[in-house]
């Protein structure tokens, strides 16, 4: 292999990861979103209930 070839191909994996890395993120995020909704949700639902005084 060339020494470009490789360079290349180290370029790519590199992009590759940065990729990666990326989705990652995005949806370790969207899933801590969705945690948060759902703790809402149950925040929301006591609160109605004890506007409403039902247990």
């Amino acid at each position: 292999m060339d020494i470009d070839t490789m360079i290349l191909m180290g370029l790519t994996l590199t992009a590759f990861c940065w990729w990666v890395g990326l989705r990652v993120h995005e949806d370790r995020k969207f899933a801590k979103e969705l945690v948060e909704q759902e703790k809402d949700k149950i925040k929301r639902k006591e609160r109605v209930k004890r506007l409403t005084n039902r247990q």
